[in-house]
């Protein structure tokens, strides 16, 4: 698995007034620009090619991260085309670069401190079309949630009033090809987007090779003030600068 597409576009609305001058994924945590963390964490899975979905007209993210010579990595920004359409749009829009390999698709916003090493090695040693990492956290409702039936992964709710299990579906995939027939087969949700969960339960009801695992170690998706605050928090308390 040589390649990856890292999701760092968005309307980051529940950032604002913070994101109305600057990038959510340039937002430091402990002193380094969030996106940062998700970039080394596939350098260190492997990956050498690092495609970033940017939206229309973006700029600043370009200047930051360059050519990706600072991780050793090529690194080439990628415009979604119609602008913030869903993370299954992202996907879909840059199936050009990523062609016909397998791929890792990363949500900028996330942060998780572990190595997914066992997570590549896991998709790569059961032939995977599809895996999807999971984390038990409180309040599963506001993320996409699996439902589980004697260790099988049956479905992905999105947002759920009643959600089937505490495993919310963090923003790291692991995909073969066949994720780009799922992503064109979709249709838009209510709230007008293409969601990656229609995507992933469309591979599991078409009987692809999916699979699941836990993330190993602390996981943030740092999409609001307070996790902002509390992901800040546990780089300083945790590691050595």
């Amino acid at each position: 698995m040589r390649k990856a597409l890292l999701a760092a576009g968005g309307r980051a609305t529940r950032l604002r007034p913070i994101t109305h001058t600057l990038n959510k994924h340039l937002i430091p945590l402990a002193n380094k620009p969030m996106l940062f963390y998700g970039i080394e964490t596939l350098v260190k899975a492997g990956i050498k090619e690092i495609f970033v979905n940017v939206n229309p007209g973006e700029t600043e993210l370009q200047k930051v991260l360059g050519n990706g010579s600072r991780w050793g990595v090529s690194l080439k920004c990628i415009e979604q085309q119609g602008g913030p359409l869903g993370l299954a749009h992202i996907v879909r829009n840059a199936e050009p670069y990523l062609g016909n390999e397998p791929f890792i698709f990363y949500l900028g916003d996330n942060v998780i401190l572990d190595s997914i090493g066992n997570m590549v090695e896991k998709f790569q040693r059961e032939n995977l079309d599809m895996c999807l990492a999971f984390a038990h956290i409180a309040n599963p409702k506001q993320f996409g949630v699996a439902e589980i039936v004697n260790g099988k992964l049956t479905r992905i709710l999105e947002k759920p009033e009643n959600p089937p299990s505490d495993l919310a579906q963090t923003g790291i995939y692991f995909y073969s090809p066949k994720i780009f027939d799922a992503v064109k087969a979709i249709k838009r949700s209510a709230r007008g987007e293409y969601e990656i969960s229609d995507a992933n339960t469309w591979m599991i009801e078409h009987d692809r090779n999916v699979g699941w695992v836990e993330v190993p170690g602390w996981w943030k998706d740092t999409g609001r003030p307070e996790d902002l605050l509390e992901g800040n928090q546990f780089i300083m308390s945790h590691f050595r600068f």
